[in-house]
This record gives structure tokens, C-alpha cells and sequence, in this order.
């Protein structure tokens, strides 16, 4: 039997009430799976694929971070990206910025190192 648009809508609505407080639960942990196993790629694709360990700092400003970002510049190999805090992944998206001045030579060096290791 084939659901309309209206009768899948009218179920979600009778199991988020049979169920309070579960939606937020796998929202939480399908968040936490494309993390730890999608990459956002060039071209704005998310592509399943491994990721380099996560360190515990920033690979640009080797701060601490509570949250890590992997910034990947390579479609064909994931594995080519690195971990960075929100300030250094904002500062490379965003070339104008004073701080993507100041990592662009560190950022330039680590992705080559990167690219000659993996």
C-alpha cells in the first residue's frame, strides 16, 4: 500500500507523540554518524569516505577546540584534508578575512604535506 503525502505527515505526527523526546535522540545521532563518516567535499558534494585521525588542536593554530571541523580539498581522495577549529575554517573560506592571512602560508605547507603523506 502506497502512503499520500498527507497520511505519512498525519503518522510522523502520531509517532512524535507516542514517542516525545526520541525525535531529538536520532537527530543527535544521525548528526554524529555523517560526522564521523561524510565528508563535505569541493563542489558543495557530502561524500561517504575515511577521514585522517582528528588531533586534539587546530592544525592551523594548534589551539584546543571542543569542536573540530575537516576541511578537505581533494574529491577523489578524502584522506586529503585536515582538522581545523571554526575560526581557521572560516578564515579559509572566506580569503579576506586577517586571519586567512595569516594561515595561508601554514595552510599551503600542511596541505603539502598532507597531500605527500596520504
Amino acid at each position: 500500500m502506497k502512503y499520500s503525502k498527507e497520511q505519512h505527515t498525519i503518522w510522523v505526527r502520531e509517532w512524535r507523540k507516542k514517542h516525545p523526546g526520541r525525535t531529538a535522540e536520532l537527530s543527535r545521532k544521525h548528526t554524529q554518524y555523517v560526522r564521523e563518516n561524510y565528508v563535505w567535499v569541493p563542489g558543495g558534494k557530502h561524500i561517504k569516505g575515511p577521514k585522517r585521525p582528528q588531533p586534539a588542536v587546530c592544525e592551523l593554530c594548534e589551539k584546543p577546540a571542543e569542536r573540530m571541523n575537516y576541511h578537505c580539498w581533494d574529491a577523489e581522495n578524502t584522506l586529503h584534508g585536515l582538522w581545523c577549529c571554526g575560526i581557521c575554517l572560516k578564515s579559509l573560506h572566506s580569503p579576506t578575512t586577517k586571519e586567512s592571512e595569516k594561515f595561508e602560508l601554514d595552510y599551503i605547507l600542511l596541505k603539502e604535506e598532507i597531500t605527500r603523506s596520504y
